[in-house]
């Protein structure tokens, strides 16, 4: 009957004032219904699908850091970070994944994510809490390839990295042994992002930096739900994340070059044997674990400080 109100069956001869309200009320149904009426109808608003707002454009190559937590102290973790210039941390780990870790020793309890979130307050412009891989969502590989928040995710941290310093974090110090580190890499990688493995140690110029390898191919168990055939070339084509691959891919293992705002300079021999190193102006990588450096209470003046160092911002007003 709805549809046939829409064609005007049974209505023929008769404009919409002349008929019954039962039936002018089927009729508008049956318009409303209409699919060939959708973009003729007033005060339509197109769906997000139409309004393609997960179409992202593809973005420059920037650098991103990656991390991992392990059972470093806070204070190396920091101090390890400001070598790099690190201004935005990522932490990408599950609540349920990092209180796991903690009870079973292989992350240290000043990791939890709140008290994480206050030792970078003054020591780091953010620090952001996105869980990715979650069993809500359906675990790693299909949230992060296979939902809107995992494409909004890959272009919100590469659209960061062109202004910042961006590093993700993940929960164990080797980057080849995290779900998450791997992943997240792997997306990045393929919207043309240049990623630096950090493996944060004790004592300056002890960690190493090891760059994504070009040939890194994901295990099956991260690939995308229907990706998950070894034999293509690109396990994440057509999974929906934003590629920049055409031109400018992930950086190769040859690649020698300059982050713009850390200082820090990447060199290589071997692909699997890539290491970084570099310290970010002005800063000598040691850290006050105690007490944020730019900490201030409202209306105090600042303190003297070395020359060179980062004052604080002065609220406005």
């Amino acid at each position: 009957r709805v549809a046939g109100a829409s064609r005007g069956e049974g209505c023929a001869g008769r404009t919409p004032a002349t008929l019954a309200p039962q039936a002018r009320e089927l009729l508008a149904l049956g318009a409303a219904m209409d699919p060939a009426a959708d973009r003729t109808r007033p005060y339509w608003r197109k769906t997000n699908a139409e309004l393609q707002f997960l179409e992202y454009p593809p973005l420059p190559p920037a650098a991103v850091y990656s991390a991992g937590c392990g059972t470093l102290s806070l204070a190396d973790f920091l101090a390890g970070l400001a070598r790099r210039g690190v201004e935005l941390l990522w932490d990408l780990r599950p609540l349920d994944m990092v209180r796991g870790a903690i009870r079973d020793g292989s992350c240290a309890g000043h990791f939890h994510p709140q008290s994480l979130r206050e030792a970078c307050r003054g020591r780091l412009r953010s620090y952001r809490e996105w869980p990715i891989g979650t069993p809500a969502a359906g675990g790693l590989a299909r949230h992060l390839f296979c939902s809107e928040e995992g494409l909004t995710l890959v272009h919100r941290m590469l659209s960061e990295a062109q202004r910042a310093v961006v590093c993700f974090l993940g929960n164990e110090t080797l980057w080849k042994e995290d779900d998450i580190r791997q992943g997240a890499a792997a997306a990045l990688a393929h919207a043309g992002a240049r990623v630096l493995h950090l493996e944060l140690a004790e004592g300056r110029g002890s960690d190493r930096c090891e760059i994504h390898p070009a040939e890194f191919k994901l295990p099956p168990r991260l690939r995308p739900p229907d990706r998950l055939a070894g034999g293509d070339a690109d396990p994440l084509a057509g999974s929906g994340l934003p590629s920049n691959g055409d031109d400018q891919g992930p950086l190769s293992p040859d690649f020698e070059g300059v982050h713009p705002t850390a200082g820090g300079t990447c060199g290589s021999g071997t692909a699997g044997d890539a290491t970084c190193s570099g310290t970010a102006p002005a800063r000598d990588g040691t850290l006050d674990a105690s007490r944020p450096r730019w900490a201030l209470r409202r209306g105090a003046a600042p303190e003297p400080s070395a020359a060179g160092e980062r004052q604080p911002e002065q609220p406005a007003g």
